[in-house]
C-alpha cells in the first residue's frame, strides 16, 4: 500500500469518528463503512485531496522524502 492510500485510509478512518461522535450512523449516511467496504466513487473523494499534498509543500518551499532516502513518498 502506498503512502497516498494510508494517509486517505486515515482521512476516512478519521472521518467515521467525527460522524459517530456526532451521533450519526450507517443508517443515515452510507459513507460510514469500514474503507474495504466503501464504494470506490467514495474512496476517490478521500484520495483527491491526499494526491495535492504534494503541491501544497512544493507552494510552501517544501517537500516528502522517505526516511532515510532522498526519493520522494508521492
Amino acid at each position: 500500500m502506498n503512502s497516498q492510500e494510508i494517509i486517505a485510509r486515515t482521512i476516512h478512518e478519521e472521518y467515521l469518528r467525527d460522524q459517530a461522535a456526532k451521533g450519526e450512523t450507517g443508517g443515515s449516511n452510507p459513507t460510514l463503512v469500514p474503507w474495504d467496504e466503501l464504494p470506490e466513487k467514495e474512496k476517490e473523494k478521500d484520495r483527491n485531496p491526499v494526491r495535492k499534498i504534494p503541491d501544497f509543500l512544493a507552494k510552501a518551499g517544501s517537500q516528502i522524502y522517505r526516511k532515510g532516502n532522498n526519493e520522494t513518498t508521492f
